[in-house]
């Protein structure tokens, strides 16, 4: 059964970490949906569902907190150009921050600001290849704290600072033309 869990997890988090999709809350539900079905299917086979009352509790405790965690991924996918912290969205979810913390580490499988980021950087990278804005404007629309935030994380991420990511695409959509 831990098999089984480990792999829903792994699951999730590639669902979790698409930012930007909107069928990836729905998605990951499903996900947590037909791995919750399979094992009671297979604790009911096997007998042990009802020798261990507890094992389908905890089932259900993992399933409130998925739910839980799709709630606040779902409001940071919507709110992800404000300030979101990790102590604001806590308190507005009716969590600790470290509860809140954990519940990043262990069912994301990242940190809150690592999540973040990578919501704010997939609309951003997105914004930079299908506009004509400026770094700065969309570092800013995209909840960077400065340009130079969102070139720090960009180059972490890609390797390669925004300015010249924009010009090989647009050299590549010129050449398409």
């Amino acid at each position: 059964m831990a098999t089984t869990y480990n792999n829903l997890y792994l699951d999730l988090r590639t669902e979790l970490r698409r930012a930007g999709d909107e069928e990836a809350t729905q998605s990951a539900r499903e996900l947590v949906c037909a791995a919750a079905a399979k094992t009671r299917e297979e604790l009911v086979r096997d007998g042990s569902l009802y020798a261990s009352p507890e094992v389908e509790e905890n089932a259900l405790k993992i399933s409130r907190r998925l739910d839980a965690l799709s709630k606040i991924t779902t409001y940071m996918r919507e709110h992800y150009k404000e300030d979101l912290r990790l102590s604001g969205l806590a308190a507005m979810f009716g969590y600790s921050d470290a509860y809140l913390s954990r519940m990043f580490r262990k069912y994301a499988k990242v940190n809150f600001k690592t999540y973040l980021q990578d919501i704010r950087m997939a609309y951003a990278y997105k914004e930079l290849l299908h506009t004509d804005h400026t770094i700065s404007s969309i570092a800013l629309d995209n909840g960077f704290a400065s340009s130079r935030a969102f070139s720090r994380e960009f180059v972490k991420r890609y390797g390669i600072l925004p300015g010249r990511a924009e010009r090989q695409n647009h050299k590549n959509v010129k050449k398409v033309l």
